[in-house]
């Protein structure tokens, strides 16, 4: 039984991970500040919104505003057309919250709070994704999300809930996420490596003379993929992997 697959959008990518990424299924996308973690997720929306296909942006660090600008500027797409035909659905779902923990006495009672703030979060990315019949969705970034939560049993629970319900969703996802350096993690919480079904790493080093971008597919299931690093450029059409004699 084949599996079905959807296009990444990245040029050069398809290939290297079995033809695309496996349907219904969560992709990290992690790496410093600068790698490239964005517009590689700007790139797999374009993919499905040439084609048709409906997608959902949800923004917790950066106001849509000021990505659209950059979209445009830097590759002359205006998201905005795109909103127009309900082709696109962009979501600024910013964690916050209008209290201070010290009110409670209890654990017990902010944990009951961070459950109910994660499971309206997810109603409302459940909610546009019915909307508009979504077949991708792009959550950018889930960093602020994993550092909301400092207790590390409630991060962990919360987290695998927020997962299992993206999961029943059946859209392809793609998460982006920042690296731990001081523990040499992937993620700041640790957690997420483990429940999603992929992990392109993506890294620039400006000091090196050949390749300054690199992505490395980590993980992948469902899938063969290539396990060596993968050099790319970004271009005015958005990444695009560099042919090596690899």
């Amino acid at each position: 039984m084949s599996i079905q697959r959807i296009s990444s959008g990245i040029k050069g990518l398809d290939e290297k991970i079995g033809g695309g990424f496996p349907k219904n299924s969560i992709i990290l996308i992690t790496g410093n500040p600068g790698t490239g973690k964005t517009i590689f997720c700007i790139n797999f929306l374009l993919e499905g919104l040439k084609n048709n296909e409906s997608c959902i942006l949800v923004l917790t660090e950066q106001r849509s505003e000021d990505l659209k600008v950059d979209v445009l500027e830097s590759m002359n797409i205006n998201l905005e057309e795109f909103e127009q035909k309900r082709l696109l659905k962009i979501l600024e779902l910013e964690p916050e919250l209008s209290f201070s923990p010290k009110v409670f006495e209890s654990e017990k009672e902010i944990g009951k709070i961070i459950k109910f703030y994660i499971f309206n979060l997810v109603e409302k990315i459940e909610k546009a994704v019915r909307e508009i019949n979504a077949k991708r969705l792009v959550i950018d970034s889930i960093s602020i999300l994993e550092s909301f939560i400092k207790d590390e049993y409630l991060r962990r629970t919360a987290l695998t809930f927020f997962i299992k319900r993206l999961k029943n969703l059946g859209v392809v996802t793609l998460i982006t996420s920042s690296p731990s350096e001081r523990f040499k993690r992937l993620t700041i919480s640790g957690i997420l490596e483990f429940l999603v079904d992929g992990i392109i790493k993506l890294e620039y080093n400006p000091k090196s003379k050949e390749f300054k971008r690199t992505l490395t597919i980590l993980k992948m299931r469902r899938s063969k993929h290539v396990e060596f690093v993968l050099p790319f450029h970004i271009t005015n059409e958005g990444i695009k992997l560099i042919e090596t004699s690899f």
